[in-house]
Formats: C-alpha cells, structure tokens, sequence
C-alpha cells in the first residue's frame, strides 16, 4: 500500500524555515505600520501643538519710583519707634516709592547744626544727584531760622533743577512740635515757597499737623512718636493729593 510520502529532514527544514521567514514578515510589516501610525500621531499632535498654543510675551515690572527725602531729624524719624514708623518710610510705603532718606539731625537749608558730620542741606547735595531720584521732598523743622536760611533755600533748589532737570522737586511748608506755630516759621516757609517756585518746583503746604497733640509728641518733647509721624504723613499726602 502507498502510503503518504514521507518528508525528507532537509525539506522539512526548509518548510519550517519558509515559514519562519513568512511569520517575521508579517510581524515585521504589522510594527512597521504601527511605528508609522505612532509617528504620524506624534508630528500631528506636535502641529497641533504649535497652530494652537498661545503666544507667551514676557512684560517686565516698572521700575519702582524713587523718591529722595532731604531733611532734618524729623525726616531721620528721631522719637519714631521703628524707622517703618517714620512719616518718610509710612508716606512711601502708601505709595509704593523706594525711599532713599538723606535726614541729618540739626541741619536747615543753611545750618550745618551741632551733630558731627552735620552739613547745610546746599552742602549735601552729591548722593542725591548720584541717585538720579524721580521726586525730591525737602523739609524742614525749622532749625536756626534766625540765621539767614535765603541763601542756602536758593542755592539747594537750584542746584537739584540743574543737576536732575527730570526730577519732581517738592518743598513742604515747616512743621513744628505740639505748641503754637511761630511766626518766625511762617515766614522761613514764605522764602521756601519762594525759592522752590523759582525753579519750577512744588510747595506743599501741610499746616500745623502736630500743633495742639500733645500726645503725639516723644518724650522730650521736640520730635514726635508715632502717632505723630503718621499725622504729618497724612498732611503730607492730602498735600500730594490735592496738587
């Protein structure tokens, strides 16, 4: 009887590896197709991506404005418990300034006072011009205003409008303690009107905000305490405000 022909070992051999190389193939085809998809996948979702993210722009804050503080004690803060207590540093906080103080205890226009390393405000002018200040206050307690304070208001304005023409230069009238305004105060802040007019400047005029607060006055009874440093900050924004 004849019976099925019996494969040979070499022709299964070449059956199997005919059959090996058909399934790699095929499997090889399968991935290539799906590496393909995934690629195609990915460049459209890249596209996609860069059609529609949104631009992102980078805007740099504004420069904070500076505001440059010329004065005596009470620009320091003498009788202030902090130097955040002081009308200087309370008055730029309310307005977001950077504040650069230039106080020196004694000191007026024309007066060098009796501290070491005390000079006249006309004398102490260099730092302020090296700072390039968008605003300049000026003010003052009145120390010495028998001395002749005319010469040193003139020479401190004009030398601020000629150094930084693009600065805002402010004068505030004087202020003074607890008791009443003196008239000698009244006419030094006739020649401060007068000398920062003469430049193209501004004169506040704040009033007499610690006249009669006893209570807001330190204990020697010359420099105020907090309380007192926070009315004559309020007199001078009402001030600014009204300018």
């Amino acid at each position: 009887m004849q019976g099925t022909p019996r494969l040979t070992f070499s022709r299964r051999r070449r059956l199997i590896n005919g059959g090996i190389i058909l399934l790699s193939a095929f499997l090889a085809g399968g991935i290539g197709v799906a590496v393909s998809q995934a690629s195609q996948a990915r460049t459209t979702a890249a596209e996609t991506a860069a059609v529609y993210k949104p631009a992102v722009t980078y805007t740099a804050p504004p420069a904070p404005t500076e505001v440059a503080f010329l004065g005596d004690s009470f620009t320091v803060g003498t009788g202030s418990s902090t130097r955040a207590d002081r009308w200087t540093t309370s008055l730029s906080m309310d307005n977001h300034w950077m504040e650069l103080n230039y106080g020196y205890g004694g000191t007026n226009y024309a007066t060098a006072g009796t501290l070491k390393g005390g000079r006249a405000y006309a004398d102490r002018l260099t730092d302020i011009i090296i700072s390039q200040p968008d605003i300049v206050i000026v003010s003052s307690a009145g120390n010495n205003v028998t001395d002749d304070q005319t010469p040193g208001i003139a020479a401190t304005f004009r030398e601020l409008q000629e150094q930084i023409p693009d600065a805002r230069i402010i004068a505030t009238s004087p202020y003074y303690r607890a008791d009443d305004f003196p008239k000698a105060l009244i006419d030094f802040g006739d020649d401060v009107r007068a000398g920062v007019e003469a430049v193209g400047g501004e004169y506040l005029d704040i009033g007499h905000p610690l006249e009669g607060h006893t209570e807001a006055m330190d204990e020697d009874g010359v420099h105020p305490n907090d309380l007192g440093y926070e009315l004559i900050a309020e007199a001078v924004q009402e001030a600014l405000d009204s300018s």
